[in-house]
């Protein structure tokens, strides 16, 4: 209670700062019936005259403090000596708050935001509203194209990638093809990924676009560690340097440049 007193600075009213206890509430108090548990909530950041919409009770509650909290991203929002940041492609946009932070940190950079979920994507376009920097795609990531299911066994607010039939199914893309249906530029000046465990297939066949991207933001899901990667990423020949890992959901996370960036 104490840490989350002290975040309460993040907010831009009292009542936005209580509107995320709520949302704690509904969402650790499962068995208990909450009044608009499901339904998206405004809440308002300190310094952001536009709302962020958070789903009440779902996981949109633990993102948005992580993001804007906790500072997950702190690490390369921060980091001096970073070229002028014109592109950034956000693998796993979720309900939209990683997208909402490069708005704010890079108001000039073009973003491609990808995001499977139907709900998630929706969400998300809620919270990025209409932005002429802004290219929000619903499709996975995976090494190969295709179709592919999402797999919510073991979470309902979370899910992974599955070639079982199993519910809707969704559009399979590779970067490449991702980067040549929005016309990407040639450089992608931060690569921000959370793909729920797909990156292991991602980055073991990475090596025709990675010497795109100097700087990468990258969340690990067991059982691919950091040696795992960086060992992916030796072997396409491009050098990276491991700036700074920490830990954000009990999963890995790491900044990495590229050496000649």
């Amino acid at each position: 209670m104490r840490r989350r007193w002290h975040g309460r600075q993040n907010f831009a009213r009292m009542r936005d700062w209580a509107a995320t206890l709520y949302d704690s509430l509904a969402r650790y108090a499962r068995n208990v019936p909450i009044p608009g548990r499901g339904r998206p909530c405004a809440v308002q950041l300190a310094n952001d005259p536009a709302p962020l919409y958070l789903r009440l009770g779902s996981s949109d509650g633990f993102v948005l403090e992580e993001i804007f909290v906790t500072r997950v991203y702190e690490p390369v929002t921060s980091r001096k000596g970073l070229a002028p940041v014109k592109q950034i492609i956000d693998l796993g946009a979720n309900a939209g708050f990683s997208v909402r932070l490069w708005q704010k940190c890079y108001p000039d950079a073009r973003i491609i935001a990808v995001e499977p979920d139907a709900g998630n994507f929706r969400a998300c376009q809620r919270n990025v509203g209409n932005s002429n920097h802004v290219q929000l795609v619903q499709a996975c990531i995976a090494a190969r194209p295709g179709q592919v299911y999402l797999d919510r066994t073991n979470d309902e607010s979370a899910f992974s990638m599955t070639d079982k039939r199993s519910g809707e199914p969704i559009e399979a893309i590779t970067v490449p093809m991702l980067l040549e249906r929005c016309g990407a530029d040639p450089i992608i000046d931060i690569l921000k990924v959370d793909i729920e465990g797909a990156e292991r297939e991602v980055f073991a066949n990475c090596s025709d676009w990675i010497g795109r991207v100097p700087t990468i933001m990258i969340e690990l899901h067991p059982p691919y560690t950091t040696q795992n990667f960086l060992d992916d990423l030796e072997r396409t020949g491009a050098r990276f340097k491991l700036e700074w890992t920490g830990e954000t959901a009990g999963n890995v996370l790491l900044l990495l440049t590229q050496a000649s960036a």
